[in-house]
């Protein structure tokens, strides 16, 4: 549940998983490999909301990258990649930026009305 520490696997059998969840249940437990696996779906959540509202392009690029990087971790451990680390934060901080210039509330829930006056460029009724 809590996992044996980080780089145990490693440390147990001289050799890495080459496998980001094997690894991840190891070394950090179920707590671990979910969190990890959460902030990867916390952008993806992200991104399903802003869908309509002109950041089209953004999305489909953050989306695809997710969709690479959940693929490549069932074959290699990214955890510790650089390159996952800077496009989590490039994609967060765009991602916030392009809510900021639409001005979407936090818990407003996108309807086809919201995405028809976007598309429109009015502002949505509230």
């Amino acid at each position: 549940m809590l996992g044996n520490g980080a780089e145990a696997f490693r440390s147990d059998y001289d050799i890495t998983s080459h496998s980001t969840p094997i690894d991840l249940l190891y070394d950090f437990g179920l707590i671990g490999c979910s969190l990890f696996y959460t902030l990867l779906g916390s952008v993806a959540w992200r991104v399903w909301r802003l869908r309509g509202w002109g950041v089209d392009g953004l999305g489909a690029v953050i989306f695809g990258a997710l969709v690479c990087y959940g693929f490549m971790s069932l074959s290699g451990i990214v955890f510790y990649n650089a390159f996952l680390a800077a496009f989590l934060g490039m994609g967060i901080a765009l991602l916030d930026r392009s809510a900021s210039e639409i001005s979407l509330p936090a818990n407003t829930a996108l309807t086809p009305t919201h995405r028809l006056a976007a598309d429109s460029g009015e502002r949505p009724a509230t």
